[in-house]
């Protein structure tokens, strides 16, 4: 074990020596005994060495306080910290109105979706219109879409906000239309 030895002289630094002392069992492995000696000068020196004149000084306890357990969040609570998936209050057909003649020789339909809140792109949501239960249609912004050439005849439109895999996070009520187009086998009367 090194020795360690603080002497005071009489300008004294004697709060610095005791502060020094009372840590030194910790630095030192917890030293067994401290030694206080006045040389001839009045300067005291405190050691871990007995010598001659030395006397034994009586150091109050170290306090120790035990380290706090480190409690590591399970992995369930640290996807609780995670932002509350977005629930979409209202998603529905705003046009065409449900049971709504179109009459539009070119087959151009336009549809209206109207949702709340806003579509989340940054989550990778996207807007799914099906025709008829087929994809015709998806958008990252927007909510109006035009389908052309659709035929004749009666309609089924639906939209879905969909994730970025894919799934479903909500569905519209289906919306039916009926597409009404000029034909040469049915002239106007």
């Amino acid at each position: 074990m090194s020795s360690v030895t603080c002497q005071i002289n009489r300008n004294g630094h004697l709060i610095t020596c005791l502060l020094l002392l009372l840590l030194m069992p910790a630095w030192a492995g917890a030293a067994e005994k401290i030694y206080k000696r006045v040389l001839p000068d009045g300067s005291v020196v405190f050691t871990d060495e007995p010598g001659p004149g030395a006397e034994v000084v009586e150091l109050p306890p170290v306090q120790t306080v035990p380290a706090l357990p480190l409690v590591v969040a399970p992995a369930d609570e640290k996807k609780k910290k995670e932002p509350p998936p977005i629930t979409y209050e209202r998603l529905r057909i705003a046009y065409p109105a449900d049971d709504m003649p179109i009459r539009e020789n070119s087959g151009r339909v336009e549809v209206e979706v109207e949702l709340h809140p806003p579509l989340q792109r940054s989550a990778g949501h996207r807007l799914v219109l099906k025709l008829d239960s087929r994809v015709v249609a998806t958008a990252v912004s927007g909510t109006r879409f035009v389908l052309d050439n659709v035929d004749r005849g009666t309609h089924e439109v639906v939209a879905e906000i969909q994730d970025a895999q894919g799934k479903t996070l909500k569905r519209s009520p289906p919306v039916i239309f009926h597409l009404l187009r000029a034909s040469r086998l049915h002239p106007r009367n």
